[in-house]
């Protein structure tokens, strides 16, 4: 009987292994590339080239003005009508809010579905947000199905207080802390995190993480109001949408008058603190259609740092940390 040749099996095995890290290592290169997840002063001048700088002014008034339900056509009022006014509130604590129809002459900019811009304001010059259409779109249809698997199946587990929104506290890292003319966020903490690229997953290590906590929202929407953050900017990342520009869903920056029409891949950056909301969709309560707008988002709530102390401490324990954070969340609104 012929023994192995256990040298050629072993150098055999060596070589596939040397082979399948350099194909991985292939994989995250383009990746890293197409997303813009390495981004250099050239390639970053690159990508800025596709907005327009645009300088908007703070208005005396919000608008929408606050705590409204903005809906953006008679059908919309009539679905959503009922409901508010007749339905059974999921949270007691949270008052009835009206409704108020979102005049379009009374806006200072209406961003449409496949317009970039980064807003500024007229007096400091500061950037106050900013939307980037067809983020992460091309070539990354696969990507792009995983990350929405994830949203849908883990909003089906958990529901907020909201009236309006299913809601799961996110603590999943998708990318790393980017430029701060982007994201304005400032947190220096590495970490690790998992892509699926296609078949594969690809794990990125010891890269800057973004802030710590964030939501997935499906059929998200929000009277206007602000709150407090412990970083300065918050973004929201539409990972799909079915509805058709007419059926709202759209986001606004009410201090400055801006309706920002939302679409699928689109980034939306924004201050917390300025009264922002969406607009009520065509899709209602009881609307067991497919139809849907899904995404997630960086906001984290400003009594988690407290909070986390307390449980490295062991005061407290992770489900009583997210006890809290639900409770208080319309509490922290300014």
């Amino acid at each position: 009987m012929k023994e192995p040749n256990c040298h050629q099996e072993l150098r055999e095995a060596m070589k596939q292994r040397k082979d399948e890290k350099e194909r991985i290592k292939r994989i995250k290169a383009l990746f890293v590339q197409e997303c813009n997840l390495r981004v250099d002063d050239a390639r970053r001048d690159k990508y800025l080239e596709k907005f327009t700088i645009v300088e908007v002014t703070r208005d005396q008034t919000p608008y929408p003005p606050s705590s409204n339900c903005v809906y953006e056509s008679e059908q919309i009022h009539d679905i959503w009508h009922n409901h508010f006014r007749l339905g059974k509130p999921k949270d007691k604590r949270l008052k009835e809010l009206p409704m108020l129809l979102l005049e379009s002459q009374y806006l200072q900019l209406d961003v449409a579905e496949d317009q970039n811009y980064i807003f500024v304001d007229s007096n400091t010059k500061e950037i106050l947000g900013l939307v980037a259409r067809n983020w992460m779109a091309g070539g990354k249809k696969e990507t792009l199905d995983w990350v929405n698997e994830i949203i849908i199946k883990e909003c089906q587990v958990r529901k907020s207080v909201r009236i309006l929104a299913n809601f799961v506290k996110w603590d999943i890292q998708l990318v790393p802390e980017s430029k701060p003319v982007l994201i304005g966020a400032t947190s220096q903490i590495l970490g690790n995190y998992t892509v699926r690229v296609g078949a594969d997953n690809i794990e990125f290590d010891c890269v800057p993480m973004a802030p710590p906590c964030g939501f997935m929202a499906y059929n998200y929407a929000r009277g206007t109001h602000n709150e407090k953050c412990p970083h300065k900017y918050a973004l929201f990342w539409t990972t799909a949408r079915t509805y058709g520009s007419e059926e709202g869903s759209h986001f606004f920056i009410a201090d400055y008058g801006i309706r920002i029409k939302q679409s699928a891949y689109s980034v939306v950056i924004w201050k917390p603190t300025d009264f922002h909301g969406t607009t009520l969709s065509v899709k209602g309560p009881t609307d067991e259609s497919v139809s849907h707008q899904i995404g997630m988002s960086i906001v984290t709530p400003v009594r988690l740092v407290k909070l986390w102390e307390k449980y490295q401490q062991e005061q407290i324990t992770a489900d009583n940390v997210e006890a809290i954070l639900v409770e208080s969340d319309d509490s922290e609104e300014e």
